[in-house]
């Protein structure tokens, strides 16, 4: 009885042996399941993220193309805008020169500041007042002298030469003229005013001065009521 009980019991602890092991081996497995879920399970996040983050990049170089595109396209709006104004501005330029040309032309070409301008037979008279006025010792030639003229009071009337240039070294002389109350003109040529002053020279512009005993009075004065009404007319 002894021999038997041993063997029943050898036979048990080998078969719970072998659930033992069936056990050991099944949780193995089943680790090892778990281990190849897990990898797996990694392997899907990652190429997700990595999806993600390539989608990600797509986009932020689709905003930058498109941003790139926006800026080439607002530059180019930009340049667009710039040459427009610049066309304009040129439009606008030639239409002030195109104004100023023709009002040029309708003071003689001369520059529009040269007001009154003394044309066909008051431009004769006054060069030939001038010449006369010269054999008698009462012109005085020059601007310098002009001005010395004037601020002494002892001008009959002024001519100025429009064809100087620039033509600002003598536009004090109008302004003095007025705060005199002395008349004024300019005449279209410097050349003709020299030779009427009996030089050969140029002149910009001369004084017809006053005197006591003056032949040519009535000349003198009938030639400053001419350059006044000339004034009247340009105001």
């Amino acid at each position: 009885m002894s021999e038997q009980k041993k063997r029943k019991k050898n036979k048990k602890s080998k078969k719970h042996d072998k659930k033992k092991e069936k056990k050991e081996e099944m949780e193995v497995e089943e680790r090892e399941v778990e281990k190849t879920l897990k990898k797996k399970d990694k392997k899907k996040k990652n190429k997700k993220v990595k999806k993600e983050k390539k989608e990600k990049a797509q986009k932020k170089k689709s905003k930058k193309k498109q941003e790139k595109s926006k800026t080439k396209e607002s530059k180019k709006e930009k340049k667009e805008k710039k040459d427009k104004k610049k066309k304009d501005k040129k439009v606008k330029k030639e239409k002030k020169k195109t104004t100023e040309k023709k009002k040029q032309n309708d003071n003689g070409g001369f520059d529009l500041r040269a007001k009154p301008l003394a044309k066909n037979q008051t431009k004769i008279k006054i060069l030939d007042l001038i010449s006369e006025a010269n054999s008698y010792q009462l012109v005085r030639k020059g601007a310098n002298e002009a001005t010395k003229m004037l601020n002494r009071s002892q001008a009959e009337f002024i001519v100025i030469c429009a064809d100087v240039i620039p033509l600002e070294i003598l536009l004090h002389l109008p302004l003095l003229c007025e705060d005199k109350n002395i008349p004024f003109c300019f005449l279209p040529s410097s050349v003709a005013l020299g030779k009427s002053c009996g030089l050969t020279r140029r002149i910009t512009a001369c004084a017809v001065i006053k005197s006591d005993r003056n032949p040519i009075q009535r000349k003198i004065d009938s030639i400053k009521a001419e350059m006044e009404q000339m004034l009247m007319q340009q105001d």
